[in-house]
This record gives C-alpha cells, structure tokens and sequence, in this order.
C-alpha cells in the first residue's frame, strides 16, 4: 500500500508541475481564451490515469493563478504506436495548443520529438526515463521531462551490489529506446 500512496502522491505532483511548466510560458494567446494543453498520454497500448492532470486544472482554474484565463486539456487518442508521428504533427501545426504532456512510452517520444521541435511547441514527459532523448535535444528548450532518467537507477543497482560485495553483477534488458539507457551505461558504471 505504501508504494501506491507514493505513487499517487507522485501523480499529483507530476500533473501540478506539467501544468504549471506549460501555462508559464510566453504565448500569444489573449486574456479572454483558455490556454489549452494537449495531453497524449493514452497513445498505443498503455491507458493512463489522468485524474491528477484534471485535478490540477481544476485547482489552477479556481483559484485564478492565470488571471482571467483558464487552462484546457485537450485530450489525443490513437489506436496505434504507428499513427503516433501522424497525430504528433497534427496536434504539432495546431497553433491553439501551447505544449503537450505525454506521450507514455519512451518509443512515442521518439516518434513525436521531432514534429514538436519543429513546432517550437513544450514536450513533457510525465513517464520516458531513457537517456537518449534527452541527450539527442539538450539544450533545445522544448523537451522536458519529470522522472529522473534511468542512468540513475544504473547507478543505484551497480552501488547496492558494491555494498553487497558481489563479485559479478548481470544485466538483462530489451534492446529498446528504454533498455538502451541500461545497456549503454552499465558498462560504464560497472567499470568505475
């Protein structure tokens, strides 16, 4: 029960900070429209809870931290990973929507990276930990993230085993957009 609470409280918190991220920015938008902010969390496979995002709309809206204007979510859905770049683009040329929260999976955020780059829109990440992404864009400004990324927990399993005193460590992992980040730096890491 403890990790579910933790993770709830982390929801929240995540869904308080992507708001906050997105209706701070310079927009052109006039006092009397609504900023609105698409959300892409329930592309492909995964189905996320956004109850957080919507709380936190509705706090923001209420106690009128934006003034006059009010924050929307704007929900996108896909059926499949491979129209993922496709509605990227779309939501990417609508000149209403300020950013986007989401997508869920490290591969998605492959695939619209580059159309929200083009679009000088904010990306937020509420889930992707792989390193790659963020690597591939620092210092460009759009893409932000709110999980600390997976190099970090490389580290962490390599120093519980120092402490352990193993004298041989394993990985196993996926050779995907995620299981690149541990691949890539347990080598590293184990050797120092």
């Amino acid at each position: 029960m403890t990790w579910q609470r933790n993770l709830q409280s982390l929801m929240w918190l995540t869904a308080v900070v992507c708001l906050t991220m997105l209706t701070s920015c310079q927009c052109e938008n006039t006092n009397s429209q609504a900023l609105k902010i698409g959300v892409m969390l329930d592309v492909g496979e995964r189905s996320y809870d956004i109850r957080a995002l919507e709380w936190a709309k509705e706090n923001i809206n209420k106690e009128g931290i934006l003034g006059s204007q009010s924050i929307e979510l704007v929900y996108y859905n896909s059926d499949s990973a491979i129209s993922v770049a496709a509605l990227a683009r779309e939501v990417g040329d609508n000149e209403d929507i300020l950013g986007v929260i989401g997508p869920g999976k490290s591969s998605e955020l492959k695939a619209v990276s580059r159309a929200f780059k083009k679009a000088e829109k904010a990306l937020i990440s509420p889930v992707s930990t792989a390193s790659k992404f963020f690597r591939v864009y620092q210092g460009e400004g759009f893409l932000w993230r709110t999980t600390q990324a997976d190099v970090a927990q490389v580290e962490s399993m390599l120093l519980a085993a120092v402490e352990a005193e193993a004298s041989k460590v394993a990985l196993l992992t996926d050779f995907s957009e995620y299981g690149d980040t541990f691949f890539d730096f347990f080598g590293f890491f184990a050797a120092e």
